[in-house]
């Protein structure tokens, strides 16, 4: 039991950190942006440019996060967007596969929200 704790607060505390750990820059709260990995941030910035044609949050979330079953999520996305599918990587499935799963989802929500989307990339 010891050696399946062996970390366990550390790992906790690196996954809540980037959602409640206040920062602050020049005395002024800066908001928390999830502090993704690129290739997340990636598959982010690819369902941000869908809200511009009015993608709701949610939707967006649901193609981000269709690891447990892109084909009905990529069904979903064609319904609605008509666009290129990204299809989700390997590394994207292994950081979701996680027992920090919930925590990985506001992380996401976090940069969707308040994230710098300058790599954003253009809408063809």
């Amino acid at each position: 039991m010891k050696d399946l704790l062996s970390g366990f607060n550390e790992t906790l505390t690196s996954e809540m950190a980037p959602i409640y750990k206040p920062q602050v820059k020049d005395g002024k709260q800066i908001m928390p942006d999830g502090d993704l990995p690129d290739f997340v941030k990636e598959r982010c910035n690819w369902a941000l440019q869908f809200g511009e044609d009015g993608m709701t949050f949610t939707g967006m979330l649901d193609v981000i996060f269709a690891e447990s079953d892109e084909d009905a999520a990529k069904e979903r996305f064609y319904i609605g967007a008509g666009d290129d599918w990204l299809p989700v990587s390997e590394e994207f499935k292994e950081w979701c596969n996680s027992v920090w799963y919930a925590f990985r989802q506001e992380r996401v929500a976090l940069y969707l929200i308040y994230g710098n989307h300058d790599e954003k990339p253009a809408k063809s």
